[in-house]
């Protein structure tokens, strides 16, 4: 069993979502102001739909923290929505191609429903807003042993981002600093304009995004089990996330183990499938029409971004160990000093 593992609830126009962390060492100080910058985050981006104007997500802590430190018992974290309205949604009887509410075929045959609505609340991306907020607490934990990640776009339906010679520090300074999280200032207009494009087309885009991570420590994951390579445990994370079709290591790993150079992972992210333009549905029934993001990719990165830092988190525990920040420092201290000799 991991040290530390996660689980989420809540359905995308439900009354709350909620996640439970546990495995946290004591210690560690926990910073609600730092969720929300990237539950925030994960909401904003060029392209978005009006959708994400309806809630601006904070977290609530309910469980695991005394005087704004973990002590050591699980962590649980809440976010309410500011307008639930899942009990009053019309039903979907027929689902659009392609999207996760195709359900009617699947989905909804597995759990014997006649609402397509019931598989597509907890599938939606919704649920991606714990996963941001449990991957915060897990960067929080990272920067204390100076580990820190980003995730930013280097291509975007047609557009290249050129990130060639930019160091770690630039590349989350301008990609944070970007509409569409893209550290290349010329990719930057030019994905704008064709997320303008395709907004007027009643389109949707996809495209790719990065992952990188700097500070990590040679030695985490294993290649003796398949369940503990790094590598495939991060493919995995980044693959759950929806819209997600393709990983692909740059570098930073051999065989499940990080060798000590800089991971870099790149992400492919399909166009969104729901469209302001009504798809033909089954039995060439017209698919009712809800909100829809142009494009949803830098809010993807974000989220890239968290699922990476609980993997890596996990990872360093997994090694380290630790019932405390101040003992995980140690071991991670001793270790670092065994493999200089």
């Amino acid at each position: 069993m991991p040290i530390l593992r996660y689980l989420t609830a809540g359905e995308s126009h439900g009354r709350c979502l909620v996640a439970i962390l546990e495995g946290l060492p004591a210690g560690l100080k926990i910073d609600p102001a730092a969720i929300n910058r990237d539950l925030v985050s994960r909401q904003q981006g060029y392209g978005r739909g009006g959708g994400m104007r309806i809630d601006a997500d904070e977290v609530e802590i309910l469980s695991g923290v005394r005087n704004g430190e973990t002590i050591g018992s699980p962590l649980t974290l809440m976010v309410t929505s500011k307008d639930p309205q899942i009990d009053k949604l019309l039903p979907i009887s027929k689902p659009q191609p392609g999207h996760p509410d195709t359900g009617l075929a699947a989905g909804v045959l597995k759990y014997d429903r006649q609402d397509a609505r019931d598989i597509l609340e907890r599938a939606s991306a919704r649920e991606t807003a714990m996963r941001v907020a449990v991957g915060a607490v897990c960067k929080s934990l990272l920067k204390e042993i100076d580990v820190e990640i980003v995730g930013h776009i280097v291509g975007l339906g047609p557009v290249q981002a050129n990130t060639a010679g930019m160091d770690f520090p630039q590349i989350r300074e301008r990609s944070e600093a970007s509409e569409v999280r893209c550290a290349d200032p010329d990719a930057t207009q030019k994905m704008i304009a064709t997320i303008n494009e395709a907004k007027a087309n009643n389109d949707t885009l996809g495209g790719v995004f990065e992952v990188v991570a700097t500070g990590l420590t040679v030695g985490l994951g294993s290649h003796v089990q398949w369940d503990r390579k790094l590598d495939a445990n991060i493919a995995r994370a980044l693959m759950s996330i929806q819209a997600v079709k393709g990983v692909e290591f740059v570098q930073g790993f051999e065989g499940g183990i990080s060798n000590g150079d800089m991971p870099i992972v790149r992400v492919t992210m399909k166009p969104i499938s729901t469209t302001i333009k009504p798809p033909q549905a089954v039995q060439e029934v017209k698919a009712p029409v809800e909100h829809s993001d142009v494009c949803a990719l830098p809010a993807a990165s974000i989220v890239g971004e968290s699922v990476v830092a609980i993997e890596i988190a996990a990872a360093v525990l997994d090694k380290f160990g630790g019932d405390s920040v101040s003992e995980l420092k140690r071991n991670i201290a001793g270790y670092r000093e065994a493999c200089q000799r």
